[in-house]
């Protein structure tokens, strides 16, 4: 894929660098044309697409628009195997409300929507000692001023604080199958964890963790490390146990001042010893 650099958003100017790529995957901590800070630039993709396989297929675009064989995609396309088809994609980082020119980020991403996810994850679990679920949200759904609007999650605010519903979905048949499950939850912000405190075998509250994620979980639940520690934040049961938005006193907010019964404000237990891992 060929990658074309414009020093303006609006590609008005004369083109300024050409690259090979393989993704489209990036996240500018300076400019890619003169290494500045706060650099208003544009950039253009062009490539081609052979899947594999034929399938439907659900693209996921960040910060860009692009089209395949000349037709924006809006959902799910089906592309067949073998076939050629042409992509384009274009990015313009503005100083505009609805782009970051300091750390801008633009990125493209699809999955087979043919696949039946959720039988491959319990087809694992049935060949697995223990289900370790990873779940809950991103930094994708919650944020500031975000054109995102789905259920929970309103441009940004939270419009409830329930796991996602296929999560809570999946974890209920993953219970059937009678396999110790530890939950590890991620999250910038509270979620209701109500179910899975009754249902799982243990609760990991992982918040928004690095690049080293995967080695740190794995020495925690062997037992290299205790799992214990104190929460920054209280993680209601439900939004109907907060007083109303504009309400601006402390009453019934965080542990300190909780009047309405229990509430979690220690979330990180692991009851699995490390022999039964």
């Amino acid at each position: 894929m060929i990658a074309e650099y414009y020093p303006d958003p609006h590609f008005n100017r004369q083109l300024a660098k050409r690259q090979i790529v393989e993704n489209i995957d990036f996240n500018w901590q300076r400019s890619p044309i003169n290494n500045a800070i706060e650099q208003e630039f544009s950039v253009r993709w062009r490539g081609q697409l052979k899947p594999s396989k034929t399938a439907e297929y659900q693209f996921k675009a960040h910060n860009l628009a692009f089209t395949i064989d000349g037709r924006s995609v809006n959902g799910v396309v089906k592309l067949n195997a073998g076939t050629t088809y042409e992509f384009n994609a274009e990015s313009k980082i503005s100083h505009y409300w609805h782009s970051n020119v300091i750390q801008p980020s633009a990125s493209l991403s699809w999955l087979d929507h043919s696949r039946n996810l959720t039988e491959e994850a319990l087809s694992a679990a049935r060949d697995s000692d223990v289900v370790v679920f990873v779940g809950g949200i991103s930094a994708n759904l919650e944020g500031e001023e975000m054109p995102l609007a789905i259920d929970g999650f309103s441009h940004g605010d939270r419009t409830h604080i329930n796991l996602p519903q296929s999560q809570e979905k999946l974890l209920k048949k993953l219970k059937q199958i009678g396999k110790p499950i530890v939950f590890v939850n991620m999250s910038g912000s509270a979620i209701a964890l109500n179910w899975q405190d009754q249902n799982v075998d243990a609760i990991i509250q992982g918040f928004y963790p690095g690049e080293a994620t995967g080695t740190a979980l794995t020495r925690l639940l062997y037992g290299e490390f205790s799992p214990s520690g104190k929460l920054p934040i209280t993680f209601y049961k439900s939004v109907t146990d907060l007083p109303a938005f504009n309400d601006y006193s402390m009453a019934n907010r965080t542990y300190k001042y909780y009047r309405r019964g229990c509430v979690v404000s220690v979330w990180l237990r692991l009851k699995l010893r490390r022999r039964q891992i």
